[in-house]
């Protein structure tokens, strides 16, 4: 009842102010209102727990005329065409380059390589005397600049090996158990302090870099940091 009023209230302020003609809108706009307070309760009054617009039973009547446990059950009504074009079969390709000249280790190294894929079935057996049907790159990603001059460095490394092959002894694996002890007990990080000396070591390759950074003591170093970043990242 306050609402009603209030809302007399206003339009007769509306009314005074011109902009409101006459009656007629007060009467409709009532009717309106009234309609409305009815659709709502209507609305609340309903009971939607069990049986509803979206309910299971109802999904699965919308979804039937789509769904079947056999695939092919509604293929005539929902089917969709698709031509693919298939390239020819081509087996070979001729791909361009360079031969590259072999040694006799390596050329055997290849003949057993390719009899263990053709074996394997990864590849089939070429009838061509100038390539076969895969290929192999060795050290594909090593590119050594000016290697002409650090040959001479190792070339004394390598004649010490040239008549007798290296063999591992018991004195490598004691170095590899060393090795592994130390990795698995890493020292504490010391502090370094205003008047401590201070030294970075660092080294890199191909795919990353790392640094220590070391304080020296009177018993010798310690580290203080350690870091190490592939180049990718």
């Amino acid at each position: 009842m306050q609402d009603k009023r209030k809302f007399g209230k206003a339009l007769l302020s509306f009314r005074q102010q011109g902009l409101i003609e006459s009656d007629s809108f007060y009467e409709e706009s009532e009717k309106e209102i009234i309609n409305l307070k009815t659709v709502l309760q209507e609305i609340n009054s309903l009971d939607i727990s069990e049986e509803s617009r979206l309910s299971l039973e109802n999904i699965k009547r919308l979804i039937q005329r789509n769904f079947s446990e056999n695939p092919l059950a509604w293929w005539d009504r929902n089917k969709i065409e698709a031509t693919l074009k298939v390239k020819e079969e081509c087996k070979y390709e001729y791909v361009r380059y360079k031969p590259i000249q072999m040694n006799m280790e390596d050329k055997k190294d290849m003949q057993m390589i390719i009899k263990e894929h053709i074996n394997l079935g990864l590849i089939e057996p070429g009838v061509s005397a100038y390539s076969s049907p895969g290929f192999l790159v060795r050290n594909h990603g090593i590119f050594i600049k000016d290697l002409a001059k650090y040959k001479k460095y190792f070339r004394p490394l390598l004649k010490e090996t040239e008549s007798s092959k290296w063999k591992w002894e018991e004195i490598h694996t004691q170095r590899v158990h060393e090795l592994q002890q130390v990795c698995s007990n890493l020292p504490k990080l010391a502090i370094p302090q205003d008047e401590d000396e201070l030294v970075v070591y660092t080294d890199a390759n191909d795919y990353r870099w790392a640094a220590v950074f070391m304080k020296k003591t009177t018993t010798g170093e310690e580290p203080c940091r350690y870091t190490g970043v592939l180049f990718s990242e």
